[in-house]
């Protein structure tokens, strides 16, 4: 006899357990440690001109990278040390992806001239993680995701769920997103600030330095108690500040369907360890 399967409304919370190692992160308007900080106080908003500084890759390599791809190589490079990049597992989550790559190509059918063959090539959702692949020497399994406003919190419960699967192994997290190109200005619902957050990430009962924290999903809630408000910030965003800030109570994520919880461990302090040189 079949049994079937409870409703996702009705299962019970989830929770993933992760030891974060390391954090790094790139906007506009946040050059420096100082100023990540000064920002996670409300000191300081982000925004302005800037690219991220990514003359660590190859100039062959450096060409073809597009805003996106360079957010989302200067972030991993930052928060995963040289001897690890080649052995952690690369997830990346973008809720738009290369967009900007995409609305050019576009334009280009719609005014009838040829596409760029290496801007179709690279207009795909995971092109980040092929070209982190290509310059850390990567072979390990990469996986790229879009879940909407929920993009960051469900790229980290896939980190959870993978980081308990299979022999010990790190998983590298991006999570990064450029604004929204003008024909598509219209469906923006959070802030459009380009950004991108890298966390890397272990299993719990690993030794040494980092913060333990744990994420619990529950789909038991019709609608979040927090909805995403217009204009508000990326999950991913508010998690960096809530972690910047080493606050002790858990952390709410805006979701417009589900429940998510970012917290520490039990037991855990906020002020553990966790080596960020990339907050720039």
């Amino acid at each position: 006899m079949t049994v079937p399967a409870a409703p996702l409304s009705e299962s019970p919370p989830v929770t993933v357990p992760f030891r974060l190692r390391s954090l790094a992160a790139w906007a506009p308007g946040a050059s420096s440690t100082d100023a990540w900080d000064a920002w996670a106080r409300g000191d300081r908003a982000l925004g302005g001109e800037g690219l991220p500084d990514v003359q660590f890759l190859p100039a062959m390599l450096r060409r073809r990278c597009s805003m996106l791809s360079r957010m989302v190589l200067f972030a991993a490079y930052e928060a995963c040390p040289e001897g690890q990049r080649g052995e952690a597992q690369f997830l990346l989550g973008s809720r738009h992806g290369e967009i900007a790559t995409t609305s050019r190509l576009l334009q280009s059918l719609a005014e009838g001239e040829p596409m760029s063959p290496m801007g179709f090539s690279h207009s795909v959702h995971n092109t980040g993680a092929g070209l982190f692949s290509i310059a850390a020497g990567n072979r390990v399994g990469a996986m790229a995701m879009s879940a909407g406003a929920d993009t960051f919190a469900c790229g980290l419960l896939e980190a959870g769920m993978s980081l308990g699967a299979g022999p010990p192994h790190s998983v590298l997290l991006v999570v990064a997103d450029e604004p929204l190109p003008t024909p598509f200005e219209g469906f923006a619902d959070e802030d459009q600030t380009p950004y991108a957050v890298a966390l890397l990430l272990d299993r719990i009962d690993t030794e040494g330095e980092g913060q333990a924290l744990e994420l619990t999903f529950d789909a038991r809630a019709a609608t979040a108690a927090d909805a995403v408000d217009s204009n508000s910030l990326p999950q991913a965003l508010v998690a960096l500040r809530w972690l910047l800030r080493a606050e002790t109570s858990p952390l709410s994520l805006a979701s417009p369907d589900h429940a998510w919880t970012l917290s520490r461990r039990p037991g855990a302090s906020p002020h553990s360890t966790v080596s960020g040189s990339g907050m720039c």
